[in-house]
C-alpha cells in the first residue's frame, strides 16, 4: 500500500510539471517577449532650491523588453527616465540616466546611460515689458499706444541666460476690432540670438495686463446694401426671393462722400439660367476709394421657383 501510493505521488508530480511546462510553451508561442524601443522626455529630481537647470538633454531612447501584450500598449508617457541632482553643483554635471518601467516590463539600456547637466545659480533681474501689436483696427478706426501692467517684471534664471536676454514681450493682436483691447497675457523672453527661452526662465509676475484704446477714427453712416442681380432664371423658373446678409453696414470715409449716400450696392451677382436657389459672398462696392465698409463682403441670397 505505501508503495502503491509512492508510485502513484510520483505520478501525480510528473503530471502537475508536464501540465506547467505545456502552459509556459502555450503561453509563450501566443505571448512571446519582446523588445520596443521608445524615446521618453529627460526630467530632473532633487535639485537644490537655489540652483537651476541651464542645459540638458531633452529626452533619451529606452529600449524595454516584455510580454507583447504589455509592449503593444506601452508608450512614453507610461516610462519616467530622469537623473538625480541631489548634490550637484554649479557647471556641468555627469550623472546616471535612472528609469521607471511599469510592472511586468524589464529595462534592455539607455542611450546614453550618462548625461551632462549644466547647473547654474539662480539669478534674477528686474526687466521692462514689450508690447508687440499685430493687426489692425476695424476700417475708420484707430488704436493709441499700448500700455502694461506691470511695467516691469523679475526674470528668475541661470545668470547665462539672464545675460543673453534681449526682450521680455507679449503679443496682443487686434483681429481689426473697433472696441479698446483688455486682456491678460502670458509673457515671452527672446534672447540676442531670437531664440525664445521663457520655458527656461520664471517670471514674476507671469501674466500682465495690456490695454489697448481704439477710438473712431473718420465719420461713418450706416447704409442699405442692395444685390445687384443680373440675367434671368431658367425657363419655366422665377425669382421668389432675394436677400442680403446683412443688409445694412458701416461706411467709414469723409462726410462729404458719405453725405451723399442712401445705399450701396454689391458685385454683380450672375443669375442666369439658375434653376436652384443660390447663396452667394460679394463685395460690396463703394463709390470712391476713400469709402470702406464693415463688413466688407455680404452674402446674396437668391430664392427661385418653378412659374
Amino acid at each position: 500500500m505505501h508503495r502503491f501510493f509512492k508510485t502513484n505521488l510520483a505520478y501525480r508530480i510528473i503530471s502537475i510539471l508536464l501540465a506547467v511546462i505545456l502552459w509556459m510553451w502555450v503561453t509563450t508561442e501566443k505571448n512571446p517577449t519582446q523588445e520596443k524601443v521608445l524615446q521618453v522626455p529627460l526630467e530632473t529630481r532633487n535639485l537644490a532650491h537655489d540652483l537651476m537647470v541651464a542645459d540638458k538633454p531633452d529626452s533619451v531612447k529606452i529600449r524595454i523588453e516584455g510580454r507583447k501584450n504589455l509592449i503593444d500598449n506601452v508608450n512614453s508617457r507610461d516610462i519616467r527616465a530622469f537623473v538625480n541632482l541631489q548634490g550637484a553643483t554649479t557647471g556641468p554635471n555627469i550623472k546616471p540616466v535612472e528609469v521607471a518601467l511599469p510592472v511586468g516590463l524589464q529595462l534592455v539600456n539607455v542611450n546614453p546611460s550618462q548625461v551632462s547637466v549644466a547647473i547654474d545659480q539662480i539669478s534674477e533681474a528686474q526687466l521692462p515689458v514689450a508690447v508687440l501689436v499685430q493687426g489692425q483696427t476695424a476700417p475708420g478706426y484707430t488704436s493709441l499706444e499700448p500700455s502694461v501692467t506691470p511695467t516691469e517684471v523679475i526674470v528668475q534664471g541661470p545668470k547665462s541666460l539672464l545675460d543673453a536676454i534681449d526682450q521680455v514681450f507679449v503679443e496682443v493682436t487686434l483681429d481689426e476690432s473697433p472696441e479698446s483691447l483688455k486682456e491678460q497675457l502670458p509673457l515671452k523672453i527672446k534672447d540676442n540670438r531670437g531664440r525664445l527661452i521663457h520655458d527656461m526662465l520664471r517670471t514674476k509676475p507671469e501674466f500682465v495686463e495690456v490695454y489697448i484704446p481704439v477710438l473712431k477714427e473718420t465719420p461713418s453712416q450706416k447704409l442699405l446694401v442692395k444685390p445687384a442681380i443680373i440675367g434671368k432664371p431658367a425657363a419655366g423658373y422665377r425669382i421668389k426671393r432675394v436677400a442680403v446678409e446683412p443688409d445694412i453696414v458701416e461706411a467709414y470715409g469723409p462726410y462729404q462722400s458719405l453725405a451723399t449716400l442712401d445705399y450701396l450696392t454689391t458685385e454683380s451677382v450672375l443669375v442666369s439660367d439658375l434653376a436652384s436657389d443660390l447663396i452667394q459672398e460679394v463685395p460690396v462696392i463703394t463709390p470712391d476709394e476713400g469709402i470702406t465698409t464693415q463688413p466688407k463682403t455680404v452674402k446674396v441670397v437668391v430664392e427661385v421657383e418653378r412659374e
